[in-house]
């Protein structure tokens, strides 16, 4: 996975900010808990650090970085990011 700085984007007086988002593995698992200790079956790996999120979209707990699915960004305004 390559990975370059986030760089401020100009065109017509609009200042954009790059950000970084991940598209997340999910898996199967009978030994995965959620944050209120209930086992869950499921869960999401993260691209960047390989951890388990339990849930879509999120912010991975040990890198911060945006996990979201494609569907989810294809229905979303990038103004609601």
């Amino acid at each position: 996975m390559i990975y370059s700085e986030p760089k401020s984007i100009i065109r017509e007086g609009i200042i954009k900010q790059m950000i970084k988002i991940g598209f997340p593995e999910k898996k199967a698992n009978v030994h995965a808990f959620n944050s209120n200790n209930k086992r869950c079956f499921e869960f999401y790996v993260c691209p960047v650090c390989k951890a388990k999120n339990i849930e879509l979209p999120t912010n991975c707990v040990i890198c911060k970085t945006l996990l979201a699915s494609a569907p989810f960004l294809a229905r979303t305004n990038n103004s609601s990011l």
